[in-house]
């Protein structure tokens, strides 16, 4: 009978153990957007754009992207990295094309950001306008 005890005791122990998160990707960390924000203002039509947004990893966990992606197909993210280590600072490069659109035309574009980070998603955005 006190072995009984002794094996829900172990087995009790060894639950409450291995339940917890060891893996980076299933914790939680912060993402601190240092450049978030790009306003190219007046351009040319039928050019290329290019950008940088800055991120940082503010956590004692590595990051990792789940998802990077624009509201437009006219947006390419260049290089993204698949993860950040704890305090490293990422350069998420991208390029627009303003081909086909139309003169006079306020673009507003964001970029979504998932990671395993608190908010989960971030929100980067491109703002510019279409010469006339």
């Amino acid at each position: 009978m006190k072995n009984i005890y002794i094996i829900i005791t172990i087995m009790a122990l060894c639950s409450f153990g291995c339940n917890h998160k060891t893996k980076d990707n299933n914790m939680v960390g912060h993402l601190k957007i240092i450049k978030g924000n790009h306003d190219f203002g007046l351009v040319k039509k039928e050019s290329i754009l290019r950008g940088y947004f800055i991120l940082q990893n503010t956590s004692d966990i590595t990051l990792y992207y789940k998802k990077i992606y624009s509201d437009c197909d006219c947006t390419k993210i260049i290089n993204p990295k698949d993860s950040l280590v704890s305090g490293q600072i990422d350069t998420l490069n991208f390029s627009i094309d303003t081909k086909g659109m139309i003169q006079g035309q306020i673009i507003e574009n964001s970029v979504r950001v998932i990671a395993n980070a608190k908010p989960e998603m971030s929100k980067l955005f491109v703002k510019f306008k279409i010469e006339e």
